[in-house]
């Protein structure tokens, strides 16, 4: 396992795993602030610059249940399901006042798959990656037989009826499975990727410096492979590039989260990179923080900027999180804050 070549901290925690987290963290508060608050069209560097927190993030949510398979049953995996999808659900009813589960954000993928990838990683390796392999593969072999909507279709609290929601459950599912903002298909391979490393990649790291050329060359390729076949979709503002998550943007990320996963040995809380471990530590609650500031504060004030002013702004936005991201790993040292209730402590990254 490739847990057993990384060093842990006093915290019981693994630095290089939430500076890993931290960069991805860093790039998405431009990716996610950029929506509104930059003026189209956005650059092509801007748009690969916020486009693989994502997953990072869903891949890191994998490798962390194969890391906790030693300690944990799948109950528990359930349960931390639980808990993540009812955060979603109150971010979409408190922050962005739609209705839950409609468009289907990176937190409900992240719920759905963390007992999923439980429940694989009791299976023989060659049954996991053919789990892999299909969720994968069906992410793009859907897109191609059905149409892929660049519209979400998101319910508002205070005017949503029945008769708003188009084609009824058949809509609902092709959201869920292939077309919402992160789909079943291909996301959920990503995750269960992310177990598998975690449980049997030891060699990427014993050859760290291999996979990292490797991951460079596919990131690189398939980079120009999507610049040089465009357009590919915006939605409501947001210029990631999988939209949708096809063949060449899935060979990118996969060679981003290679030469990370190589790079992991390698990262260590010196020289700035504690502002990433900080960042990386307390994930969910810089979720729910950043998304709260995008709505109440940059959505309403912040709107349309130029490119030198956004990038000021993108400044600031990080400076404030990265504040309390300090904050909460600084009192995680406490003792009193291990009394706190284990939810408390899981919002916040302890």
């Amino acid at each position: 396992m490739i847990l057993d070549t990384l060093p842990a901290d006093s915290l019981k925690r693994y630095p290089g795993i939430d500076i890993f987290r931290g960069f991805a963290i860093f790039t998405m508060l431009m990716a996610n602030s950029a929506a509104e608050s930059l003026a189209a069209p956005h650059g092509y560097l801007i748009r690969v610059y916020g486009s693989f927190a994502a997953p990072v993030f869903v891949f890191l949510a994998g490798f962390m249940v194969a890391i906790g398979s030693r300690k944990h049953n799948t109950a528990y995996f359930f349960r931390r399901a639980i808990e993540i999808i009812v955060v979603a659900m109150l971010i979409d009813l408190l922050i962005w006042k739609i209705i839950p589960f409609t468009t289907f954000d990176v937190l409900y993928l992240t719920g759905l798959g963390i007992p999923l990838a439980a429940l694989v990683m009791r299976m023989k390796l060659p049954y996991q990656l053919i789990v892999a392999l299909v969720l994968l593969i069906l992410g793009p072999l859907l897109q191609s037989f059905f149409t892929y909507e660049i519209g979400v279709h998101e319910f508002g609290l205070k005017d949503f009826s029945a008769a708003d929601v188009p084609h009824g459950i058949r809509w609902w599912l092709k959201s869920l499975l292939m077309d919402g903002w992160f789909p079943v298909f291909p996301w959920m391979g990503i995750l269960v990727c992310g177990a598998i490393v975690a449980k049997h990649g030891a060699v990427i790291i014993s050859k760290a410096n291999l996979f990292i050329v490797l991951g460079v060359a596919l990131f690189g390729s398939a980079i120009t492979w999507l610049y040089f076949h465009r357009p590919i979709a915006e939605r409501e503002g947001y210029s990631e590039l999988f939209y949708p998550p096809g063949l060449p943007y899935l060979i990118a990320a996969s060679g981003v989260i290679l030469a990370g996963t190589a790079f992991l040995k390698y990262l260590k809380p010196v020289f700035g990179l504690q502002v990433f471990q900080w960042l990386g530590s307390c994930s969910l609650f810089i979720y729910v923080l950043h998304s709260a500031l995008i709505a109440f504060v940059l959505d309403e004030y912040f709107v349309g900027l130029t490119l030198r002013d956004f990038l000021l702004l993108y400044l600031g936005f990080v400076l404030v999180n990265t504040a309390f991201a300090f904050l909460f790993f600084q009192l995680k040292k406490q003792e009193w804050w291990k009394n706190l209730p284990q939810v408390v402590r899981f919002i916040f990254g302890g």
